[in-house]
């Protein structure tokens, strides 16, 4: 079963990917943070990353905010 997890200043929101409307909420909140805004990354939790399209999304994603050094 593929999960999104979407992690952002209200916590962490896993999104289970199982039928088609969980998949095009999660695929507009990626689509959201990641490409509109690039206020994101996303990363498979095996390593694979950056990802930038939702299609490459893997079993288990994670989008997490922006690092930001000071």
């Amino acid at each position: 079963m593929r999960v999104m997890r979407f992690m952002d200043e209200t916590g962490d929101r896993a999104i289970t990917l199982d039928d088609p409307k969980s998949l095009q909420d999660a695929e507009d909140r990626f689509n959201d943070l990641v490409i509109l805004k690039k206020t994101h990354r996303a990363m498979d939790t095996k390593g694979k990353g950056p990802i930038s399209r939702f299609e490459d999304a893997g079993e288990e994603t994670l989008v997490f905010p922006n690092l930001v050094g000071g």
